[in-house]
């Protein structure tokens, strides 16, 4: 028997990897004004910062989500988790970007401080277990694990804020 995906379903994948894409090029806007570095801040405070480099506040938003609650800076919520204060020359690349959990059931993008955009195929129940499926597949110098579960804490504190 064949599985029919949900209508909509690819386009969804397609936006929402067009969402990465836009976020990505607000991001080297900004780091090409501040001396190589993408926003020090982690999570949404981190997008803040670059909100004014985007065509439309949507692309904070994955497209399975029906609430698109972006008016004004106190209302801002992004769909996705972004770790901040990276160089884009940073070796190996590193994640700086990728969809929050309980965005899509059976994968995750994710957008690397070089600008690679990869969709990692699995299901993870937390962002410590993506992390560390990233980490498996990249060569990081030691440490680098501890600093990105730290960031990634850091995002969440700073998503929570209004």
């Amino acid at each position: 028997m064949r599985v029919v995906n949900p209508a909509g379903s690819s386009t969804r994948r397609t936006r929402c990897v067009s969402n990465i894409g836009e976020i990505s090029f607000a991001l080297s806007i900004y780091q090409g004004q501040y001396t190589g570095y993408f926003p020090d801040k982690s999570g949404d405070l981190g997008f803040k910062l670059i909100k004014s480099n985007v065509s439309d506040l949507k692309v904070f938003k994955c497209p399975k989500d029906k609430a698109k609650n972006l008016n004004g800076n106190s209302a801002f919520k992004s769909d996705y988790i972004y770790l901040g204060g990276f160089k884009k020359e940073t070796t190996p690349p590193v994640p700086i970007v990728f969809d929050k959990i309980n965005n899509h059931k059976d994968y995750c993008n994710v957008l690397f401080s070089n600008r690679e955009l990869k969709r990692y195929e699995f299901q993870y129940s937390s962002y410590e277990k993506l992390i560390d499926h990233i980490i498996e597949q990249k060569h990081y110098k030691k440490g680098m694990k501890d600093i990105l579960k730290t960031k990634v804490k850091e995002a969440l504190v700073n998503n929570s804020k209004k």
